[in-house]
């Protein structure tokens, strides 16, 4: 996941992200944090799938910084199925 390539972080964000497996959290986190909007958007969209408390306090706290759009995000987490 240290590849500078768009894509190739993109695909191994969504394969970690699909094995639903707990190590792909730290990748998601990161992702979360990072500075590209399109990988920081499927990010949280992926993150939305896992009820790991570390991760939903992650999105909260993002939810919180993107301002307007929160409430949306706060949403869907809340909607999110628990594994």
């Amino acid at each position: 996941h240290h590849s500078s390539q768009i894509s190739i972080r993109f695909n191994a964000l969504l394969g970690a992200a699909f094995t639903r497996d707990v190590r792909a959290l730290p990748l998601i986190m990161a992702e979360i944090k990072g500075t590209n909007s399109m990988l920081r958007s499927l990010a949280v969209k992926l993150a939305t799938m896992y009820g790991d408390t570390p991760l939903q306090h992650e999105l909260a706290r993002f939810a919180q910084a993107a301002g307007p759009e929160g409430p949306t995000i706060s949403h869907q987490i809340a909607q999110s199925p628990e594994p």
